[in-house]
């Protein structure tokens, strides 16, 4: 029995270590990584790509947190 309220605590533990919400900010998808405070330039879930010259901030600002853009993901 206590294996398995172990495994289940770690569950638990492991979700909320990698809580991140995806937001749109002045035309740009970004996966918000809260427990860093860094971000990674995305898509949207449709897909959806960019097109022409875009310029990505070194920091972006979301519900008042300040995030480090650190990383471009699989586009």
């Amino acid at each position: 029995m206590k294996k398995h309220i172990l495994f289940f605590v770690l569950m638990l533990l492991s979700m909320t270590v990698s809580a991140r919400t995806t937001a749109k900010i002045d035309g740009i998808y970004y996966k918000l990584f809260s427990e860093t405070n860094e971000a990674e330039v995305t898509t949207n879930s449709y897909k959806l790509f960019y097109s022409g010259d875009i310029v990505i901030p070194s920091t972006v600002v979301y519900e008042d947190v300040e995030y480090r853009v650190t990383s471009i993901g699989d586009l």
